[in-house]
């Protein structure tokens, strides 16, 4: 996101999906004055990016439009990308790729002992070969597998004038961090610090944690 921040100009669209994905944008995407970024936020569709990412583009006259998505929210509606090579969209699809439901394997080992059901390909969640899929289309496809590649493809792929898929590999296990627990007081994220530390950040008393809250998601 740093890269990608440094490397889009002040004109540019950038339009985020959901879960971890949008809350990297959000910690880590520098906004230059004269760029747009949008998302559902709250809402927090998935799916919600490409598409969105697509009204933009023809809003804008065929303008490039940078999409961030995930490799789980971009198959809400991956059959748009013939809509992208038909129209000629020249959309960045950035799929931020952890092979699985990244946030919601984060509640289960919360609050669910890390019962990973319907969350990782163990149990059920599996991902195309999105450079098949993307030349199925006829769309460049692009990989970032290390930090070393990072600036050179996305250099490469914003400066494009036509549609680019990027896939970026993460580990599977990567956090949102810090993130609040249900239950915590808004000041207390997780990773938590220990309760010393914590006290001496503190100018008031601290609430205690709710061990009658649950979060439904």
């Amino acid at each position: 996101m740093n890269e990608l921040s440094k490397i889009t100009d002040n004109k540019s669209v950038i339009i985020a999906d959901d879960g971890g994905h949008l809350t990297w944008t959000l910690q880590a995407f520098k906004v230059k004055k004269g760029q747009k970024l949008f998302s559902a936020f709250g809402n927090s569709p998935m799916g919600y990016a490409f598409p969105a990412s697509i009204g933009a583009s023809i809003a804008k006259n065929k303008s490039k439009i940078i999409c961030i998505d995930g490799d789980g929210s971009i198959q809400i509606n991956i059959q748009e990308l013939q809509t992208v090579a038909n129209k000629k969209l020249p959309i960045k699809i950035i799929v931020l790729n952890n092979n699985g439901y990244g946030i919601i394997k984060q509640f289960q080992e919360l609050y669910l002992k890390k019962r990973y059901e319907a969350s990782i390909p163990k149990f059920g969640v599996t991902n195309p070969n999105f450079e098949k899929v993307s030349k199925a289309y006829k769309i460049n496809f692009n990989k970032i597998k290390d930090n070393k590649s990072i600036n050179r493809i996305l250099k490469k792929t914003i400066k494009s004038n036509k549609t680019e898929f990027i896939e970026v590999m993460l580990k599977p296990d990567q956090k949102i961090i810090p993130k609040l627990q249900f239950g915590n007081p808004i000041e207390d994220l997780s990773p938590l610090l220990s309760r010393t530390e914590f006290n001496k950040n503190m100018i008031i008393k601290s609430v205690s944690r709710s061990k009658k809250i649950f979060e439904a998601n």
